[in-house]
């Protein structure tokens, strides 16, 4: 076990929670553990975070709960949760799902500066926000599943970590198929609007893509911004382990995050010749209609501006890069 230093951990642990501050997010235990700095076992951290506790640097959500008990509201929405989980197949892709983003487990212990105790309070009632956003979408997810194309759907942003406004939007990260990436956009935007979820309360935002050829971040995004985004994504549709690959060729994220997982293996099934040959011809078909909607919409992107990030294989689609505004708080 190696020595650490208590005041550059310490450091670090107050470092960690105070940037979920800047989301108006209460950090729990994993949280904490998966993107600090340095590398630590979870029972070096307990420990500090005890301490931190006691010398009033932290405050949990233990005090607060009894200080202040769940409102009659949200008990009302927990037990309309707990109903909706209850009901549901352990074998159907709806369960998997809600077992994917984690954050239904609504009694973990959450910390955060003493400044920021209105975080705590908050953090139930986001929490339930959230789950009801993601729930609206399993019409939408179940259609996404079904699209040969795309092999990957992560919830990123603050659907991902259970810390949704009212005001948010669910945003989405796509990987596809090997030159679909402009077939999947079109089909993925297309049926959000026949389910009525773009342009209005609580709807899907569809801004980021990769072809499964190119999952390398470039080296300029490769910063500890995105690597927090990535490893706080949720998968909601994985194939072939196409999530486990874009880690892995990502590695870069470990260096900056070390208690994060250190390797991915990964096990792809081979195919055979036949589904070789299938998937060869399938392929020749689509790349006249991949080509000519990929001129439509790259001619639309640039018009409106709103790409950070404009390839044949990548589709970084935001109007406003949210990783500069954080960065001039920081310094």
């Amino acid at each position: 076990m190696k020595l650490l230093n208590l005041q550059k951990i310490n450091n670090d642990i107050l470092n960690t929670i105070s940037y979920f501050s800047f989301f108006a997010y209460s950090s729990t235990f994993d949280d904490i553990f998966t993107f600090l700095p340095v590398e630590v076992t979870k029972k070096q951290l307990q420990t500090h975070l005890d301490r931190l506790i006691r010398q009033n640097k932290l405050i949990s959500n233990d005090s607060f709960l009894k200080d202040e008990p769940v409102k009659p509201i949200l008990k009302a929405e927990l037990k309309k949760i707990q109903g909706l989980l209850d009901r549901l197949d352990p074998h159907d892709n709806t369960y998997t799902h809600l077992k994917g983003m984690g954050f239904y487990l609504f009694g973990l212990k959450r910390y955060t500066l003493p400044q920021y105790s209105i975080f705590l309070k908050n953090s139930l009632l986001r929490q339930v926000i959230s789950f009801n956003k993601i729930i609206l979408m399993f019409r939408y997810i179940k259609a996404l599943q079904r699209l040969p194309f795309v092999k990957f759907v992560g919830i990123t942003g603050s659907a991902s970590m259970g810390n949704c406004k009212i005001s948010d939007d669910v945003d989405m990260c796509i990987i596809t198929k090997k030159n679909c990436l402009f077939l999947a956009r079109f089909c993925t935007i297309l049926l959000a609007h026949l389910l009525r979820l773009r342009g209005k309360k609580d709807s899907i935002c569809l801004n980021l893509f990769f072809d499964e050829s190119d999952l390398l971040i470039p080296p300029h995004k490769q910063t500890s911004y995105i690597a927090h985004e990535v490893l706080q994504m949720k998968p909601i549709i994985n194939k072939n382990q196409t999530f486990e690959r874009f880690l892995r060729i990502n590695r870069w994220i470990h260096s900056i995050y070390p208690n994060s997982l250190s390797h991915v293996s990964i096990r792809l099934p081979s195919l055979k010749q036949k589904q070789r040959i299938v998937l060869t011809l399938t392929r020749l078909l689509l790349l006249p209609l991949e080509q000519i909607l990929k001129i439509i919409q790259l001619a639309i992107i640039r018009r409106n501006k709103t790409g950070l990030i404009v390839s044949s294989t990548q589709l970084w689609l935001f109007k406003r890069d949210f990783e500069k505004k954080i960065a001039s708080k920081t310094k």
